[in-house]
Formats: structure tokens, sequence, C-alpha cells
């Protein structure tokens, strides 16, 4: 098994299989609302889908450079305001994780 299938699959277990940790980010996930995963619990920290936005984007980016891209980091660092606060939104969200 190559070095990138071997993380895709591990990936793949944490978000939504069977992981070490035997709780998957995609079962807890799913149970909130997009108004939940959206609100910030204290003023200066991240909302749960901010975070979730930033678990995707930077699973992308290890996978991308395993490949031997060459990425740059912005300097947003991927945590960006969610704008777009609905349900379908949010089941979006989910679904690219």
């Amino acid at each position: 098994m190559t070095e990138s299938k071997r993380l895709v699959t591990l990936f793949e277990n944490l978000y939504n299989g069977s992981p070490w940790i035997d709780v998957t980010i995609v079962s807890c996930l799913q149970k909130l609302t997009a108004a939940q995963a959206s609100k910030r619990v204290f003023l200066n920290c991240n909302s749960i889908w901010e975070i979730t936005n930033h678990l995707i984007s930077w699973r992308s980016n290890v996978l991308q450079r395993i490949q031997g891209e060459i990425i740059k980091t912005p300097y947003h660092n991927y945590f960006e305001e969610v704008k777009m606060i609905s349900d379908a939104d949010w089941e979006n969200t989910l679904l690219k994780l």
C-alpha cells in the first residue's frame, strides 16, 4: 500500500469509518444543526463549522503535499468566517468532510 493510500484510509476511518478512537468526527457533527455549528461559544474562538472547514482544507492540503505538490498555506490558515448559514449549507459541509 502506498503512503498516500494509507493516509487516505486513515482519514476515511477517522472521519466516517472505524477509527482507533472508536468515535468518528462525522457521527458527532451530524447531531448538530447549522445554528449550533455556526455559534461562537467564546468571542475570539472559531465556531465548529469554521473548524470543520479547516479540517476539510488541511486534509486536502496534506493529501496534495504527499503527491509532491507545493502548496502555500494561506494567511488565514484555512479559518474563514462562514457566511451562508442554513441546514442545507451545513449538510454540504458534512458531505465535503
